[in-house]
């Protein structure tokens, strides 16, 4: 059974949507409550609304998601709890790469490649990211342009630039 989550953000609400034991997908703040469920229903049609009784993971994913918009660092149980997604190989590399950057650092996409170990793919690994199904806990906000601008971002370079400074990261000059 799939339970979704909405967590609170100073963007408006996001969501997680998990299994019992698994996290499938996290949707980012896109502003009004009403926004986030519909969101949910087009991407997790058969997930139904954590209560008190289901959910239990949902909830504890949604509060941790809270926090890290808060610049609190995500618990390890948080990443042991993804279930990756199907795709290939290389998509699940730089997911995997991506997820090994620490809070307050950032990578290029061409440095995220090259630690998936395909280098001179930059291109590439800016596509996963672009699509990555579990942001803030794969942290793509940590990939930035070859010339340390931030680039794009699923919940705009506000919010990128946001979660970066609460993270304790300082763009250079």
């Amino acid at each position: 059974m799939l339970t979704w989550c909405r967590y609170p953000t100073a963007f408006g609400d996001g969501a997680v949507v998990c299994t019992d034991e698994r996290l499938v997908r996290v949707l980012l703040p896109v502003g009004a409550k009403g926004d986030v469920a519909r969101q949910v229903r087009r991407e997790s049609p058969d997930a139904i609304e954590a209560t008190g009784k289901t959910g239990q993971l949902a909830g504890r994913m949604a509060r941790a998601l809270s926090a890290a918009f808060e610049g609190k660092a995500l618990p390890p149980w948080v990443l042991e709890s993804v279930q990756w997604p199907q795709a290939t190989a290389f998509q699940l590399a730089v997911l995997r790469a991506c997820a090994a950057i620490p809070s307050g650092k950032v990578l290029s996409y061409g440095e995220l490649a090259a630690a998936a170990r395909f280098p001179g793919r930059a291109r590439a690994a800016g596509t996963v990211m672009a699509t990555n199904p579990l942001p803030i806990v794969v942290p793509c906000h940590r990939v930035v342009r070859s010339d340390g601008s931030l680039g794009n971002y699923g919940g705009g370079t506000d919010m990128k630039a946001a979660l970066l400074a609460a993270e304790g990261f300082r763009p250079a000059a």
